[in-house]
């Protein structure tokens, strides 16, 4: 019943509840919260929902998906550094750059997102693959 109530909402079927669509102020995006105070005043005012339009959850942000030139840019300066640090072996940095992102990013990266999954689901760690 919940669900049905809030996707009748959405569409604007019930009369009671309202919604506008703003954008947030320069305040409200700069500290990632919102500032403005509830409306106040009539019952219509009150039921009248303010939302905000998702830039920062987006699909598009879950995978690498326009973070390529981000992503190149991490391996070069990492080869670089590894390289100046190594004395000018490119292949012994390159070496160390591919165990350090294959081996400590991907494993962290793999138990961050089964532990964000077993906290979202509510599923133990251990029964994850």
């Amino acid at each position: 019943a919940v669900v049905s109530t809030q996707s009748t909402g959405i569409d604007h079927s019930l009369d009671n509840i309202d919604y506008t669509i703003g954008e947030k102020l320069f305040m409200e995006r700069l500290l990632d919260m919102e500032i403005r105070d509830p409306p106040s005043g009539t019952a219509r005012a009150l039921s009248t929902g303010l939302l905000y339009p998702d830039e920062g959850q987006s699909f598009e942000s879950v995978l690498y998906y326009g973070n390529e030139w981000l992503l190149f840019v991490w391996e070069v300066l990492l080869v670089a550094t590894l390289d100046h640090w190594t004395g000018g072996s490119f292949i012994l940095a390159s070496a160390i750059a591919w165990l350090f992102n294959e081996v400590i990013l991907n494993s962290f990266s793999k138990w961050r997102c089964q532990r964000n999954v077993a906290s979202k689901a509510l599923i133990d760690e251990r029964f994850l693959l």
